[in-house]
Formats: structure tokens, C-alpha cells, sequence
């Protein structure tokens, strides 16, 4: 398991990350800290490894933005949590999503493959609690039924990227207090083992409660008229997937206005409205390449691109492939 994190701006930045096997670590856990301080970005890291468990205690603070390519060669499951600070990540490989997570948020996900970009916007201190769990891990606390995780089960089982809440939960009071027990343990060897473990697994099942009512809650925050309005507006344009819809078009359609449209499809979909198009469109556009009816430049021009050069970069970063390879 390898991690890999890469300014492109500055030539000493570069981190690899290798997670040891639990037969490599005396008293059941390694830790390590980590200082460095270059062109205006300073970072303290504190790392725990444990068993199926990798956690980072950050404190990083910077006076510019602070870009990282970052890529993980393995299946990558995490608890994340920003107590003060910005966090946006963008994709540039199918297996991910984009993920953006505000100061008091936190995030539950699993992302299969993960190759993208890390931003960190300047003058923005951020204070967080980073805690990637090994798959096997997370079967092994669940005794192998990840079904009790439902739809986040799921997509742990069927290898698919997958948010445990559609958006970014808030961080509770008493996940702001386990957080910081963690960090202010004082144990040592096999029992400061045991306790940090005990208080991981109390931090999950917090993460998982909450994201069983927060997607409610979100539904719940709309009103109902306006939810099987959104669920209308989706239908439309899965049904209608080259249909060109600007947002007054959908706004007139679905009887609701501009800043409600966008605001409550993000919120009960979690995906903007033309992200929700985009994604038909490349699906559609997968459907047609594979039955060789077409030419890649018609396939482009109906999926809204005037050059294929664009459509085929567009597809490369949501499929991982060349639209050329799955011609029959």
C-alpha cells in the first residue's frame, strides 16, 4: 500500500507514504512525526499506524495556495474530518469523485482508485484528523456483512466510489471530544494501541449514524413538492440526455426558481445539475461507441462538444479509457 503526494512548484515536495503489515510493528503500532517548512507552507504530521488503521494529525498553515497531486495505489477507504481549514479534491482518473470539505465537516468515503488534485487555499490554517482504514479492516469489524452499511456497504462490495452522506456532515461536540482523546492519549505500548483502536471505532460509528439521518435531513430540509419536482427535472434529463437544458429552461419546466434549483439538486442529489447532465451524456455517449453504430466525432457532437479532441479528454477522466478502445 503506497501513497504518493507531489507539488508540482516545489522540488523538495514530494512524500511517499508506505503502510507496513501488522507483523511490522512492535507493541501492535509505529509513530512518526513531520515538520517541514518550504516557500510559505508550514506543516506539522503526526502519524499513527496501526492495524488496518492510518491516521494523520495535521497542522498546516500557508500563505499561498497549496496544490498536490496526490495518487494511492490501493482501494482507498477514510475518515475525514476538518476542524478548521479547506480541502478540495479533483479527479483525474474514473474511481473517484471530486470531494470538497468545508472547516467543521467531515466526510466518510471510499474511493476504489484515487488520482487526482489536492488544493488548499491560502491563508487558511487547517487543523485536521485524517484516518484512512484498510477494507479488510472494516469487514473484519463488521464480521464480513457490510450490508449493515447499506448503500455504503454496497458500494465498499461492488468496488464503485461512494460518500457514506450525499454531502459533507457537520463535526458534533462529541466528535470534537473523541477526537481529541485521540490526540491527547497518554497511554503507551499495547494499551495505547487498544484505546487509540477503541476510539477510532467509536469515531466510524459516530461518522455512520449520522450519515444514516443526515441524507434524511437534507430531504427533509426541502419540501415535498419540491423534492418530486427535483426527482421530475432528473428523469427529464436522463430521458432526454442531448437535449441542451440551460438552467432557466429546467427552472421553468420543474415550476421552481434559479437559486432553488440549484441549491436542492446538489443537496438531494449531491451532484450539481449540469455534473447530473455531464455524467448521462458520458453514459450515453459509452452506449454508442460500444455499439459502433456512430463515429467518436458524431458521439462528441451530440454529447455537446464541438471538438472531439475535448469530448475525448472529457471521457478519458470519467471512464479511465480512450473512447477509441471500446470501439467493437
Amino acid at each position: 500500500m503506497r501513497s504518493i503526494l507531489r507539488s508540482n512548484d516545489i522540488r523538495e515536495l514530494v512524500r511517499i507514504y508506505d503502510y507496513p503489515e501488522a507483523r511490522d510493528m512492535p507493541h501492535g503500532l509505529i509513530e512518526r512525526t513531520e515538520a517541514w517548512d518550504y516557500n510559505g507552507i508550514k506543516s506539522n504530521v503526526q502519524h499513527i499506524l496501526l492495524d488496518g488503521i492510518y491516521i494523520s494529525q495535521r497542522r498546516q498553515s500557508q500563505t499561498r495556495d497549496f496544490i498536490l497531486e496526490t495518487e494511492h495505489d490501493f482501494p482507498f477507504l477514510k475518515m475525514q474530518f476538518e476542524m478548521h481549514g479547506h480541502s478540495d479534491f479533483v479527479r483525474s482518473k474514473h474511481g473517484s469523485f471530486d470531494l470538497t470539505i468545508d472547516a467543521g465537516r467531515h466526510q466518510l468515503f471510499f474511493f476504489p482508485e484515487v488520482k487526482g488534485q489536492l488544493t488548499y487555499p491560502r491563508f487558511q490554517d487547517r487543523n485536521t484528523l485524517e484516518i484512512i482504514l484498510a477494507v479488510s479492516f472494516l469487514k473484519r469489524l463488521f464480521n464480513n456483512n457490510l450490508d449493515i452499511l447499506k448503500h455504503f456497504g454496497a458500494g465498499i462490495e461492488k468496488n464503485q466510489p461512494v460518500f457514506a452522506a450525499n454531502s459533507c456532515m457537520p463535526i458534533t461536540p462529541e466528535m470534537f471530544l473523541v477526537i481529541s482523546q485521540i490526540r491527547q492519549c497518554t497511554y503507551t505500548g499495547l494499551f495505547r494501541k487498544v484505546y487509540i483502536e477503541s476510539k477510532v471505532v467509536e469515531l466510524l460509528l459516530m461518522q455512520i449514524e449520522q450519515s444514516d439521518t443526515y441524507g434524511e435531513q437534507a430531504k427533509s430540509a426541502l419540501q415535498k413538492s419540491d423534492v418530486e419536482k427535483f426527482h421530475y427535472l432528473k428523469e427529464l434529463i436522463a430521458d432526454n440526455p442531448y437535449k441542451p437544458y440551460s438552467l432557466a429552461q429546467l427552472s421553468e419546466i420543474g415550476g421552481i426558481n434559479n437559486f432553488k434549483l440549484k441549491k436542492g439538486f446538489r443537496q438531494l442529489f449531491g451532484k450539481t445539475v449540469f455534473g447530473y447532465i455531464t455524467e448521462v451524456r458520458m453514459q450515453k455517449a459509452r452506449e454508442l461507441i460500444m455499439q459502433g453504430e456512430k463515429s467518436i466525432a458524431e458521439i462528441a457532437y451530440l454529447s455537446g462538444y464541438k471538438n472531439p479532441q475535448h469530448f475525448t479528454v472529457a471521457f478519458k477522466k470519467q471512464f479511465d479509457c480512450l473512447p477509441s478502445n471500446l470501439k467493437p
